[in-house]
């Protein structure tokens, strides 16, 4: 028989509540739109392109492969403990928030996307043409800054730690500058594929930035908690025998 113990515990959890996350956002992706507010694309009759520069499921399999190997990695850097799987899927959790938030805002606004007529011109088959109104926020945006966001966290955590000036150089480059030129890249690429337009593009970069914080500041008092409890509870025996 296997004993799960607390914190094994708490990691299913978890991983049952990114499942089930996971599924909503993908149901509020495919449902057709409500069209609640009425506000057109700032770049209007922009041609259609069936192909695009970053395609989404790579920065989901970033979420889920590079994410974790680069915390691993970085932490290992700055001579620092990760904390387990826990705080990974604390990472994944708050990337699968984001990406559900913008589905669903995307959902209750149905913006056309600047390419929509050319769309309907096209005579594209129906999924398309209901894709060409999911434009405000952009998807893209805000889940490659949330993954942007946990990069630059643990590489800022791994820079506090170490004092060698070399390591905190590679670290800089490596896990700030990098992820944040690459997230402007998808960002601005979203422009140029003629699926967004700018602010479509800025309001899910803030998203990107704005729900992971909140995420990480929520769950950082709910450990800082658990940690004072556990003090608490480890030297109530020892004031009793006092």
């Amino acid at each position: 028989m296997v004993i799960l113990t607390k914190s094994r515990k708490q990691n299913m959890i978890k991983i049952i509540s990114l499942a089930v996350l996971s599924i909503i956002g993908i149901v509020f992706s495919r449902i057709p739109p409500l069209t609640l507010a009425e506000f057109k694309s700032v770049r209007p009759n922009m041609a259609y392109h069936p192909s695009e520069t970053v395609e989404f499921k790579y920065i989901l399999l970033s979420v889920v492969f590079l994410l974790p190997l680069f915390m691993y990695i970085v932490s290992r850097v700055g001579n620092r403990k990760l904390g387990g799987a826990g705080l990974i899927l604390d990472a994944h959790l708050g990337c699968i928030i984001t990406f559900l938030i913008t589905a669903v805002i995307k959902w209750l606004v149905g913006k056309e996307r600047p390419d929509y007529h050319d769309r309907l011109a096209q005579n594209l088959l129906a999924q398309a043409v209901l894709e060409g109104r999911r434009s405000f926020p952009s998807g893209h945006s805000s889940t490659m800054m949330a993954l942007v966001f946990y990069l630059v966290y643990e590489t800022l955590l791994s820079i506090k730690n170490t004092r060698q000036l070399v390591t905190k150089s590679i670290l800089v480059y490596v896990g700030i500058l990098v992820p944040i030129t690459t997230g402007l890249f998808v960002c601005v690429s979203r422009i140029f594929d003629n699926r967004h337009d700018q602010v479509d593009v800025c309001t899910g970069a803030a998203l990107g930035i704005f729900v992971p914080f909140i995420v990480n500041r929520i769950l950082l008092a709910r450990r800082k908690k658990k940690h004072q409890n556990k003090i608490i509870e480890e030297s109530a025996p020892s004031i009793e025998n006092e």
